[in-house]
């Protein structure tokens, strides 16, 4: 079986490059030729044509060379501002740290966490989790990829999506 898939593959490649060596300088002078037209759209349409026919498309020297196509404008940019779609978005720190206030226990069924610092966060996710630990831990909230928080509690290796409410 793989002596006739072998033939077969060397079959094909001679034929390829039989037929690549008797089309290769007919087919350079007509690379050359569309090379020379000066008008960029009649030149595509005669690479174009070599593509798909085998045959250069030569534009009609009678016609009249059509007009150029202006290019989009490019919008007005204040100076100061190019580059920054690059630095990260200055929206505050990446973390805050805190202490929850209220009874925790761990996390299920939309944990509420009121922290120190005034701020309020519901979970968002369905993960549970029973915390065994000091009766006020310092939680991490830390801003995630697409918008999401995570928040960690001191002392455990588990996290729970959050999303602030107040």
């Amino acid at each position: 079986m793989k002596v006739v898939r072998l033939t077969t593959l060397c079959l094909f490649l001679s034929l390829a490059v039989s037929h690549a060596a008797a089309e290769g300088p007919a087919l350079a002078e007509q690379i050359k030729a569309c090379k020379d037209v000066a008008d960029s759209l009649q030149r595509l349409r005669c690479y174009d044509g070599i593509a798909l026919d085998g045959e250069a498309l030569m534009p009609d020297p009678a016609a009249a060379p059509s007009a150029p196509i202006a290019a989009a404008p490019k919008p007005v940019e204040d100076p100061n501002e190019f580059g920054k779609e690059s630095i990260r978005d200055q929206r505050g720190p990446d973390e805050i740290n805190s202490r929850i206030v209220n009874a925790f226990e761990g996390w299920g069924n939309n944990a509420i966490f009121e922290l120190e610092n005034g701020q309020v966060w519901r979970q968002v996710d369905s993960a549970k989790y029973r915390y065994r630990g000091e009766a006020q831990p310092l939680a991490t909230i830390k801003r995630k990829a697409f918008g999401a928080y995570r928040l960690s509690v001191e002392g455990t290796n588990r996290t729970v999506r959050v999303r602030r409410i107040q």
